[in-house]
């Protein structure tokens, strides 16, 4: 398995799945979260003082990113806010 590494200011990100339910709460089949989570996988080396890491889940602006296989390169400034792991 490949395992990416951002470099420069960039991030590399992993969508975390989540299940849409209705109002009454029934999962609803075939449907996707418009802003979905991340995960954030690895994080450039020129990014300093970093307010996440690995493992944290992140709001990310998905028009910004590119694909690579099951992840996503975004550039720092494109990560707005961060859920962090207890």
């Amino acid at each position: 398995m490949t395992q990416l590494q951002a470099i420069g200011t960039k991030v590399v990100v992993k969508k975390t799945h989540t299940e849409a339910k209705s109002k009454g709460g029934l999962i609803l089949a075939h449907s996707e979260d418009p802003n979905p989570l991340a995960e954030i996988i690895s994080i450039g080396a020129d990014i300093k003082d970093a307010k996440f890491a690995a493992g944290d889940q992140a709001y990310i602006s998905w028009p910004n990113t590119a694909k690579a296989g099951d992840y996503f390169i975004v550039d720092y400034a494109s990560i707005f806010a961060i859920c962090k792991n207890d």
